[in-house]
Order: C-alpha cells, then sequence, then structure tokens
C-alpha cells in the first residue's frame, strides 16, 4: 500500500510557493495523516483528492483543467500515471 504520507512530501515538491492555500491544506493532511490510525488513512486520501481536484477544477467548463505542468507532476504522482499518459487522457500537452 502507499504510503500517503510520501505522496504528500513528492507532490509538495512541485507546487510553488505561490500557491499558499493548497500547500497548507496538504501539509495539514500531511501532518494528520503522521498520526492517524491505518483505518483513518482513506479518509485522508479521499480528502487530499477533493483538495487536488479542487484547485484544478474550472466553474466555466465544470471540468478539471490543467494550466501549469506542476498540475501536471501533481496529478501523476497521486494517480502514479505517467505525465505522458496524462496528457493523452486529458487531451493537452502543457510547457512550463
Amino acid at each position: 500500500m502507499r504510503s500517503l504520507v510520501i505522496v504528500l512530501v513528492n507532490i509538495l515538491r512541485y507546487i510553488p510557493e505561490e500557491e499558499r492555500e493548497l500547500i497548507s491544506k496538504l501539509n495539514s493532511i500531511r501532518e494528520s495523516a503522521m498520526y492517524s490510525a491505518p483505518e483513518m488513512m482513506g479518509l485522508h486520501w479521499n480528502r487530499t483528492h477533493k483538495i487536488i481536484c479542487d484547485n484544478m477544477w474550472d466553474e466555466i467548463t465544470n471540468d478539471i483543467t490543467v494550466k501549469h505542468y506542476w498540475q501536471l507532476e501533481v496529478l501523476s504522482i497521486f494517480s502514479t500515471r505517467s505525465i505522458d499518459e496524462l496528457e493523452k487522457a486529458l487531451n493537452i500537452q502543457i510547457k512550463d
């Protein structure tokens, strides 16, 4: 089973420091997950998923919109899919 704490540490490396709110929310989950009972990890994974999706949600298209390469890196780490796979699946190509 993947460690959410390690996944979050890896994700946080790619998020620019200007994204303070996103970093704060993910750090909060990371800190909680470090001391949580194993049966609570599903809740933390779900919260992480929601925060990542909310950050990329486009109200106009009503869909996830990746505007920056770092967002693609975050999705890749979280989903375990390669950047190439995600670019094809989302029909995008970002050069940031």
